[in-house]
C-alpha cells in the first residue's frame, strides 16, 4: 500500500454504535484520531471524506488541504447523518461515484467502521471496486467479543445507555468476519485498530 501521491477516500461510520466506549474515549473519537494521524503522516496523498450511517454524504472531495480536512473531521459526529443504521453499500457507492469525478492514478478506499447492523448488499459495489482495481482497506473499531454499550446524552445533558424497545441494554460488537470478507473481495486488507495498538503503520 506504500507510495505517495495516492487518492484515498475515507468512509467513516458515524452511526450511534460508534458512541460505544469499548475503545476509549469512544469508537468514533478513536477513529477520528486515527485518521488525523494517518493524514498527518502521509502528506503527499490526497484525501476525501465521506460520513455515513443509514445514508452517506461526501463531506469533503479529494484534496491536499489538511486544514479543511481536519476541520471537517473534527466537526463530524453521530448527528452528521440523520438516518440511522449502517449502510456500507451506499457509502462505498458514494466513494466510487466521487472517484469517477476525479482524475488520478492510485486510488483506494479506507472504510472505518464497527460493521454493526449492516444494511444493504455490498456485493455489487465490491465487484465494481475489484474490476476498477480500487482496494478496500477496512479499519475495524470495537471489541469483537461484544462488550460495547452505547452511551448517549439526552436533552438535559444526562448520560444514559442505549436500550431497545423492550428496555434491554443494546450491546454492540465489532462485526469482524464480515469486514474481513469485504476487504478480501477487493484484494484489500483488514486491520483492527485499538488504543494500545492503533495499527497505523500498515496503511502508510
Amino acid at each position: 500500500f506504500s507510495g505517495r501521491g495516492r487518492d484515498i477516500l475515507v468512509v467513516l461510520d458515524v452511526s450511534r454504535s460508534m458512541m460505544s466506549q469499548d475503545v476509549l474515549p469512544s469508537r468514533l473519537d478513536h477513529a477520528k484520531w486515527f485518521l488525523k494521524k494517518l493524514m498527518e503522516e502521509t502528506p503527499g496523498d490526497r484525501y476525501g471524506l465521506i460520513a455515513f450511517a443509514g445514508a452517506s454524504f461526501l463531506e469533503c472531495p479529494l484534496t491536499g488541504d489538511r486544514t479543511s480536512l481536519f476541520q471537517l473531521l473534527g466537526e463530524i459526529n453521530t448527528e452528521s447523518i440523520p438516518i440511522g443504521g449502517t449502510n456500507i453499500e451506499k457509502a462505498l457507492q458514494t466513494a466510487m461515484d466521487a472517484f469517477k469525478a476525479a482524475a488520478g492514478g492510485y486510488k483506494a478506499i479506507i472504510l472505518v467502521t464497527d460493521g454493526d447492523e449492516l444494511q444493504g448488499n455490498s456485493e455489487k459495489v465490491l465487484a465494481e471496486m475489484r474490476s476498477s482495481k480500487v482496494p478496500l482497506m477496512v479499519v475495524g473499531i470495537g471489541d469483537p467479543k461484544g462488550n460495547g454499550m452505547i452511551q448517549l446524552t439526552n436533552a438535559n445533558g444526562k448520560k444514559t445507555f442505549m436500550r431497545d424497545n423492550q428496555g434491554n441494554l443494546v450491546i454492540s460488537k465489532l462485526n469482524e468476519p464480515q469486514l474481513k470478507k469485504m476487504a478480501q473481495e477487493t484484494n484489500g486488507l483488514y486491520i483492527r485498530s485499538t488504543t494500545t495498538d492503533p495499527m497505523l503503520s500498515v496503511l502508510k
